[in-house]
């Protein structure tokens, strides 16, 4: 099967981490979403789509930021030019300290958080009624990827 409905989300924090920055952010945090309950009724709301989208989208390009540091380098730098990845992370950590890494972090963590709560947030409350209008229009193919999964 394909989509989010296919997804589980990973059993650690750690592992969720992990599957955000590899790329799949919206199907374990949808998930970890819609399992939270207040008083045995499910949150399934748009801020909530909107907080998971935002958090994975900020920790996932957060933990590029280190990457990011060794690529500007490579490219401005005339003596980073043509080193390796780790070589390039250990020369910043010997030269400047490690906290070094995480330069643009702050604004990365914040761009990215509101984009992708703004993305998810977005998505989920137009999504159904997208749905209906491709039906209505005579295109219901194209709405089976928009149908949220059944119930149950």
């Amino acid at each position: 099967a394909s989509g989010w409905r296919a997804a589980t989300p990973p059993p650690s924090c750690f592992g969720a981490l992990a599957h955000c920055a590899a790329g799949h952010a919206a199907a374990p945090c949808r998930s970890i979403v819609a399992r939270r309950s207040r008083g045995g009724v499910a949150m399934t709301g748009g801020w909530q789509y909107a907080l998971a989208g935002g958090v994975c989208a900020a920790v996932s390009h957060g933990i590029a930021c280190p990457v990011d540091v060794v690529k500007t380098r490579q490219q401005t730098v005339p003596s980073y030019s043509g080193i390796q990845l780790h070589e390039g992370l250990a020369r910043v950590v010997r030269e400047e300290g490690a906290s070094a890494l995480l330069t643009g972090l702050k604004p990365t963590l914040l761009g990215y958080g509101i984009e992708g709560a703004l993305k998810f947030g977005a998505y989920e409350r137009v999504k159904a009624p997208l749905a209906a209008l491709l039906v209505r229009l005579g295109a219901g193919g194209s709405a089976l990827w928009l149908r949220p999964p059944p119930a149950g």
